[in-house]
């Protein structure tokens, strides 16, 4: 019993983020449930600061030691939270919002180029580096992809490379 209760302090100390971006999100909603949306300006304005902001922040803080993933994904976090925004926010209050609504696809882009750059960095080490497959996967790991996706990926690089020193065999054969 003990040792459970200690491994449920030990997973609040590093996932303290979750209980307290669960209570500002009901915080938040609960405010629009009893309140209403009579001062329909400021209710958005506090919405869309707690979401894109506050909790993105907390996130990073409550996972700086991931470095600059941590980075990446309270920028996802951001991006998420305006168009999640969008949906609690009825359309005829939209006002902030769709002003902002085009920093979602800013920030969404330089996500997307920045794992794109990623994903080309890590696997053209992996496939012309002549790692194993367990290598590679731990290299991926390492990287902060989740395990069963880095499995995946050290599969498909593994097939990769041997089409790689296969059509590497075929040409030198030419060659010759």
């Amino acid at each position: 019993m003990t040792s459970t209760i200690s491994n449920a302090k030990n997973w609040f100390s590093r996932n303290w983020f979750i209980p307290v971006a669960v209570v500002v999100a009901a915080g938040d909603l609960s405010s629009v449930y009893f309140g209403g949306w009579s001062d329909s300006d400021l209710l958005e304005a506090a919405l869309l600061f707690d979401f894109v902001i506050v909790i993105p922040l907390l996130y990073w803080w409550c996972y700086r030691a991931k470095g600059k993933g941590a980075v990446v994904q309270a920028l996802a976090l951001a991006c998420f939270a305006i168009w999640a925004t969008g949906k609690v926010i009825p359309r005829e209050h939209h006002e902030i919002l769709d002003s902002i609504s085009w920093l979602r696809y800013v920030g969404l882009a330089g996500l997307l180029a920045l794992e794109i750059k990623l994903g080309i960095v890590v696997y053209k080490a992996v496939v012309f580096s002549g790692q194993s497959k367990d290598d590679a996967q731990a290299k991926f790991e390492s990287e902060g992809i989740p395990p069963w996706l880095a499995k995946f990926m050290a599969f498909e690089a593994a097939l990769w490379r041997k089409a790689w020193l296969f059509i590497k065999r075929v040409f030198s054969k030419k060659e010759r």
